[in-house]
């Protein structure tokens, strides 16, 4: 990830974006962005994983659960 903050701050001001790619982590895809990169290459199963969180799929299930027997009508 020091390459990445090195070419962001040579770069800065072009035009010039920067793909980070073969990232394996999270983390890795994490501060590849912060680092600099505009554009990042992660499996699907990593963006899968990135955009999962136990509480946030608990969070639908209530959601769902709580607006059950609601009725929504245009007046």
């Amino acid at each position: 990830m020091a390459l990445v903050r090195q070419m962001a701050e040579v770069l800065q001001g072009s035009e010039t974006e920067i793909l980070a790619a073969s990232l394996k982590s999270p983390s890795e895809a994490v501060a590849a962005l912060q680092g600099g990169a505009h554009h990042i290459t992660i499996p699907l199963s990593l963006l899968k994983a990135m955009t999962f969180h136990e509480l946030s799929a608990n969070t639908v299930v209530d959601f769902a659960q709580n607006g059950k027997g609601i009725q929504y009508s245009v007046s």
